[in-house]
């Protein structure tokens, strides 16, 4: 079992910030948050609930310099980086739905889509005007840019040099009987995904290579319907795969349903 990792907090207040919380979470994550009063707003009575004004958090063991109020930044060196979760978390701060990260610069182990794990890249993001942000990507594992524009779940157009993806290992190496009779109960993995909720989709990726095998150019397209989205375009060739596909995938009244016309033709099966 996994030994449980502790959590310091620091509780303090300096001229800067009337309460300032710092965390150092293992060797993990280490961050900083200044917090102030509220902004008043007229006719309304004044509220006493710190708000939180500024973060700086860094991936990793060493601690970053001080926040400053107005300004949220992340950085610093991550194992894995989810990337639903993130996509959803930085589209609500750029919506106005939470804080709107100014600033992350990531070097990144591992970027992670469900069962499938990228291989080492770059990562760094910046807010662009209005609703909507921008992502760079430069390493092995991924090599473009990516944008996104609001209001959510809004659209994301993603233009790549190339992708490498592999299994998480814990597809490809199940545990032994023992292991598995040791483990903790499976996590749930929560609801259904929505594809309502997801943003509409404009990808393109000169090359896509998974688990070592060599996909070709991937391009990915879709628009929103009523209660989920239209597959306009899904083409995967120039590698072992060539794949044609379109169709729709709706979520409604908590059932799925798609439908999906493809024509498919590889010179590997058993890779893919």
């Amino acid at each position: 079992a996994e030994s449980a990792r502790r959590i310091a907090l620091r509780i303090g207040g300096d001229t800067a910030a009337p309460l300032r919380i710092g965390l150092a979470y293992a060797e993990l994550l280490q961050g900083d948050l200044a917090f102030g009063k509220a902004a008043a707003v007229e006719g309304a009575p004044a509220a006493n609930v710190p708000t939180l004004q500024g973060l700086r958090a860094r991936f990793g063991s060493e601690a970053p310099p001080q926040a400053v109020a107005g300004t949220f930044i992340v950085d610093g060196r991550a194992e894995t980086m989810d990337v639903s979760a993130w996509i959803a978390m930085l589209s609500a701060g750029s919506s106005g739905e939470g804080p709107r990260i100014d600033s992350v610069d990531l070097d990144i182990d591992h970027l992670r889509w469900r069962d499938q794990l990228s291989a080492a890249t770059r990562l760094r993001y910046r807010p662009q005007t209005g609703s909507g942000w921008r992502v760079h990507l430069d390493g092995v594992g991924a090599q473009g840019q990516v944008d996104w524009s609001g209001p959510a779940p809004g659209r994301l157009v993603a233009r790549l040099e190339h992708l490498l993806m592999k299994p998480s290992p814990n597809l490809l190496a199940p545990p032994s009987p023992a292991d598995a009779a040791a483990a903790a109960p499976p996590v749930d993995p929560g609801p259904p995904i929505d594809p309502a909720r997801l943003p509409e989709f404009d990808v393109s990726v000169a090359r896509v290579t998974g688990n070592g095998a060599d996909l070709g150019r991937v391009v990915f397209k879709s628009s929103r319907i009523a209660g989920g989205q239209k597959i306009d375009q899904l083409v995967v060739g120039g590698g072992i795969v060539d794949l044609t596909a379109s169709g729709q995938w709706r979520r409604v009244e908590a059932r799925s349903s798609a439908e999906l016309r493809y024509s498919f033709k590889s010179s590997d099966v058993e890779a893919v």
